[in-house]
């Protein structure tokens, strides 16, 4: 919500809920996956090709990734904190090393990586001519 709050008073146009909610009418130049969110569901295929259906011809997604030699899976996962748990629901983990197939099998390619201070990013982008 901190994030959300950030970018509605720096006056960018923000959607707070589901990606699976959004209308395809928006097309978007640019979507943004930090913190493992390409997990989100446990289906990443799922996931990038709905943002796919959202981006204009030539748009792209940043996605922070698993580093290299780290194995993609889904697991179950729950989230505890002081006094609460969550229900059960799927993660996945997708590394550097696969996002080709993931993001192949979403109608997009990743055109570039790159690692800072220790966490790992690729651009994805849509084919400019879709």
């Amino acid at each position: 919500m901190y994030a959300v709050a950030i970018a509605r008073e720096r006056a960018a146009s923000v959607i707070h809920g589901s990606v699976f909610e959004v209308p395809e009418a928006p097309r978007w130049n640019s979507a943004l996956l930090l913190d493992g969110n390409i997990g989100i569901g446990g289906e990443p295929e799922r996931l990038l090709a709905k943002i796919a259906q959202l981006l204009r011809p030539g748009g792209r997604v940043l996605v922070e990734l698993e580093p290299p030699h780290v194995e993609s899976r889904v697991l179950n996962i729950r989230l505890e904190g002081p006094g609460d748990v969550s229900e059960w629901f799927p993660w996945a983990w997708v590394g550097i090393d696969t996002i080709d197939s993931v993001a192949d099998e979403a109608g997009l390619a990743a055109v570039d990586r790159w690692s800072i201070g220790g966490r790992w990013f690729t651009q994805l982008q849509l084919d400019p001519a879709a």
